[in-house]
């Protein structure tokens, strides 16, 4: 993996979520460029109400939007 691949965005329709990698929209080499094209993207396109930002090299989920996809679970409370 190279860095200017670490973070992956997800995103898609909240209740017609593809499945893993289906759903993956693109990569960034900064937490900031992703979260920021994220944003932009789902306040232009009706049909992306959510997303989600993966650090591929920690595995964590490291930003989301407010919209779930269908069925996932709730999140975790912020401590």
């Amino acid at each position: 993996m190279t860095a200017n691949t670490r973070y992956w965005l997800f995103g898609g329709a909240q209740h017609y979520a593809c499945g893993g990698v289906h759903d993956a929209i693109a990569r960034f080499g900064s937490r900031d460029d992703a979260i920021a094209h994220a944003e932009a993207w789902e306040n232009h396109q009706r049909e992306r109400e959510w997303w989600h930002v993966v650090d591929t090299v920690t595995g964590e989920l490291v930003a989301e939007s407010d919209c779930r996809p269908y069925g996932a679970p709730e999140r975790k409370a912020n401590p």
